[in-house]
């Protein structure tokens, strides 16, 4: 998943829209077998997590063509009116994941941005906690405390 998803992210057009449409088969295939897509929604969240955060992939272009690509194929295509209202809302939760990622990211370091880097990393915790994803949510904690102290 980190490798289709890395491609998702390139900055070549032909690659990423290969590699999205690898992707939009993977969640079509999961539904397919098991009437949910919950494994690979977990593990997109945490995937993408540590590629815009650790590796520092990804950018806004990247974000909206990914997010974009996939909803342009799950609207086109004719699949199951609860799975596409379920991708939909899916999307959404990852294009706000990511827009917060971004923003976190994409803060200077120094004293005089650690308030900003305090909030932005609330919003993102707040977000987190909505949408279960305790290990991520522990991770930017210990981020938080981490920047509180230093």
């Amino acid at each position: 998943m980190e490798q289709v998803l890395n491609l998702c992210l390139s900055h070549h057009d032909q690659l990423r829209v290969n590699a999205v449409q690898i992707l939009y088969s993977m969640i079509i295939s999961e539904y397919q077998l098991t009437g949910h897509f919950s494994e690979i929604e977990s593990e997109l969240i945490s995937k993408l997590d540590k590629l815009f955060m650790s590796e520092t992939k990804g950018d806004g272009i990247s974000r909206a063509f990914f997010i974009n690509h996939l909803r342009s194929m799950f609207d086109s295509s004719p699949v199951d009116e609860e799975l596409r209202a379920r991708i939909s809302e899916f999307l959404d939760s990852v294009d706000l994941f990511l827009e917060l990622l971004l923003s976190l990211r994409e803060l200077p370091e120094g004293d005089e941005y650690q308030d900003d880097r305090v909030i932005a990393t609330l919003r993102l915790l707040n977000f987190i906690r909505k949408i279960g994803r305790d290990e991520i949510y522990i991770k930017y904690v210990h981020q938080l405390v981490n920047v509180s102290q230093g």
